[in-house]
């Protein structure tokens, strides 16, 4: 997808295929600007293409983007921002007491 024309419209874009983690921890956007990396993790259609982070007004956020065409066939990415502070709320995994397969209650007593 060419997404120099966007250039002008959001600041500055680079598209990357870079998923090393440890290269994506080592840098912080400057404010109000960001970055996405292909989500080499995506599993399912309902999961971003590009994952990245923001910065605005010196507040960090999660960015996740989708590649979508609209009606006329017009290709964009659609961007949702969220707030990696509430990440614990989403996170199926942060549920301190887990199941037992056959389990009907979360604990044993």
């Amino acid at each position: 997808m060419d997404i120099s024309k966007f250039k002008d419209k959001v600041g500055s874009i680079k598209e990357s295929s870079e998923s090393n983690s440890s290269s994506k921890s080592n840098f912080t956007p400057k404010d109000n600007s960001g970055r996405l990396f292909i989500n080499s993790y995506k599993k399912k259609e309902t999961q971003p293409d590009y994952k990245g982070d923001v910065v605005i007004n010196e507040k960090k956020y999660n960015m996740s983007g989708w590649k979508k065409t609209s009606k006329s066939g017009t290709n964009y990415i659609s961007i949702a921002l969220t707030d990696p502070s509430l990440d614990f709320l989403s996170n199926e995994n942060s549920d301190p007491v887990k199941k037992e397969k056959g389990d009907s209650e979360p604990f044993p007593f």
